[in-house]
């Protein structure tokens, strides 16, 4: 995986660890969707994924522009390849099959091309604040929002209850690998 990472923000240093955490972070989301349909989608081939750190000017932008909604918000996600194979539980088998179909056809086509799975942007004061109110350092908020972000990227949504709390749950699996512990309740 190569992750370009843009620091577009001047509320907070980020230095050569904090990118080292996030891109192990992001590597092990990706190693987590092993036998997936997602990973079909992938194959073995190079994946590029771009972060921008931004202050929440640029974001309240991004969010009004891209969401409709005024505001800044915590991170946003912006997937280049649309259904990558992420499957919900409630898709019915006619969809999952089609979808089968179409990561196979994808997979296959463009097996040797480096896959651009999208861009990242996390809002730096609004890291800094939500670690300060979940009792999280700012590297262990970071982290989660980069897999949070990297989650909707495959293709996990966190409309519904269940779905954000097994986005939760990946997130939580990733920084407990990486030895960074809880993080608080978002």
């Amino acid at each position: 995986m190569q992750l370009l990472i843009s620091n577009e923000q001047q509320e907070a240093a980020i230095d050569e660890e904090l990118c080292s955490l996030i891109e192990n972070a992001l590597r092990e989301v990706l190693s987590g969707e092993a036998g997936s349909p997602c990973s079909q989608a992938i194959g073995d081939r190079e994946v590029e994924v771009s972060l921008a750190l931004v202050d929440d000017a640029r974001m309240a932008a991004l969010n009004e522009q891209y969401r409709g909604i005024a505001g800044t918000t915590d991170v946003l996600s912006f997937p280049m390849v649309s259904d990558v194979g992420r499957l919900t539980p409630d898709v019915g088998q006619k969809t999952e099959a089609k979808s089968k179909t179409k990561n196979e056809n994808l997979a296959r086509n463009t097996s040797d091309m480096e896959l651009l799975l999208g861009d990242i942007v996390i809002s730096v004061p609004k890291a800094l604040s939500q670690a300060a109110a979940y009792g999280n350092t700012f590297h262990q908020e970071m982290v989660f929002l980069a897999v949070h972000g990297m989650l909707h990227l495959l293709g996990y949504d966190d409309e519904t209850d269940h779905d954000d709390a097994r986005m939760m749950e990946l997130a939580q699996q990733v920084t407990d690998k990486l030895g960074l512990g809880a993080v608080g309740d978002e």
